[in-house]
């Protein structure tokens, strides 16, 4: 076909029936041949004004692209309709683009596999992969979970079946450069893949680079009120589960890492219990009994729900179910309206956790859904922002960050297995 404006023109030739095209120079100097990274027309959909009109089988050639079957299945010409179907989105005018998604499959192009074949052109692909990013940020106000698990799971499997000898420095440093290009609401995709690969110890230089690009990472969370935050505004049932967590005793571990110690001192004229006398401050006429006070102060606690596993949280809960749990419990659980015993107890475990937050704090800060969601309250369910679904694997963010974020530099944040220690000491104050 022949692709021509009111300046310049020339050839594209197609080796698969139209499914993706390569451009050819005929001109007097030489014949040369590349792939199309960016089209040389103004107006794309106005075909009136123009001889090429759009490919009607865009959809047919991003499935066949897809790694339906694992990075086996897609072959050297499986890479090239999918890099043709990535730059074809490019393309797209952007009321066009088919809600908001990427070309299916396009995650598999940051695999050490593709990265290994397209050795010679990861740079230039590198930079599509960014663009293609960035417009789909255009489109809208993008979710921090926009890339969610539907995309990890696959990129997760292929990278899982790759030769330990492609998971090397030179593919790593790569997706750390393709980390500081694409968009914010892109880098915890990316910064999941490095943090696994790089938690084995096995690549010590780049873990030092890993942890400093989870410092910088772009924590913005919305914060929703309690209103919104509850499954449920039966006031009634929340009452209950907060005078149920308050009958059980506070958990030592957590409560020894958020009660301080402060203490006081100051002189006065008169004595008084436990004062001293200062005998240098009587002889100058002044103050000279000195009073010491010592009173407890409360850290605030933040809740990283996003590290937690929901899996891990259910079968512990199960199996002490199984084991048994005190009767006076059941049968205060059993008479809540929940469609199981299960989700009663979790929803426990969390009034649980929140009843340690000191009252003049307000209460502790929980952050969920992929770091998406934050919510400062007293009153928690197990609702669906509390604790995320559970991936192949989720982005972790240091405490310093987040205490940074909230401006809590003495807050306790707890998180990953610290959370889990927490439900066991929770499961053994309610076990028969």
């Amino acid at each position: 076909r022949a692709v021509k404006n009111a300046v310049h023109s020339f050839v594209e030739i197609s080796f698969d029936g139209g499914s993706s095209w390569r451009q050819y120079q005929v001109g007097g100097g030489g014949r040369t041949i590349r792939d199309i990274t960016e089209p040389d027309w103004a107006k794309y959909t106005q075909t009136a004004g123009g001889l090429i009109k759009r490919c009607m089988n865009r959809r047919v050639t991003r499935q066949s692209a897809s790694p339906q079957h694992g990075f086996s299945t897609l072959s050297g010409a499986g890479i090239e309709l999918l890099l043709a179907a990535l730059q074809e989105y490019n393309r797209l005018p952007m009321d066009t683009r088919d809600s908001k998604r990427l070309p299916e499959g396009w995650e598999t192009l940051l695999s050490p596999q593709f990265f290994h074949a397209c050795r010679a052109q990861t740079d230039q692909w590198g930079m599509i992969i960014v663009k293609s990013l960035k417009m789909v940020e255009q489109l809208h106000d993008i979710p921090a979970d926009y890339l969610d698990e539907e995309h990890h799971e696959p990129l997760s499997k292929i990278i899982s079946k790759a030769p330990a000898t492609m998971i090397n420095d030179a593919w790593l440093n790569w997706l750390c450069t393709l980390y500081q290009l694409v968009p914010d609401y892109a880098k915890r995709f990316v910064l999941t893949i490095l943090q696994w690969q790089t938690d084995g110890g096995e690549h010590p230089e780049l873990s030092r680079a890993v942890a400093q690009m989870s410092l910088s990472y772009p924590l913005k969370p919305i914060e929703i009120n309690d209103r919104n935050f509850f499954e449920s505004s039966d006031e009634q049932l929340q009452n209950l589960f907060r005078g149920l967590a308050e009958t059980l005793p506070g958990s030592r571990r957590l409560s020894d890492k958020l009660i301080r110690q402060s203490i006081s001192r100051q002189l006065h004229y008169h004595p008084g219990d436990n004062s001293v006398l200062v005998p240098e401050k009587m002889l100058s006429g002044g103050p000279a009994f000195l009073h010491q006070t010592t009173a407890e102060q409360y850290k605030t606690v933040i809740f990283d729900l996003v590290s937690t596993s929901t899996v891990v949280i259910n079968n512990k809960i199960n199996e002490q179910i199984k084991q048994g749990i005190k009767p006076h419990m059941v049968k205060m659980l059993a008479d809540l309206p929940a469609t199981d015993l299960q989700t009663m107890v979790k929803t426990l475990y969390f009034y649980w956790l929140a009843a340690h937050q000191g009252s003049h704090c307000g209460g502790p800060i929980w952050l969920c859904s992929h770091y998406s969601i934050c919510c400062v309250t007293r009153l928690p369910t197990c609702g669906r922002y509390f604790v995320s679904s559970d991936g192949t694997r989720k982005v972790h963010l240091p405490a310093q960050l987040i205490k940074e974020y909230f401006c809590q530099p003495e807050a306790e944040v707890v998180h990953g297995d610290e959370f889990l220690l927490l439900l066991d000491e929770f499961l053994g104050l309610i076990r028969a």
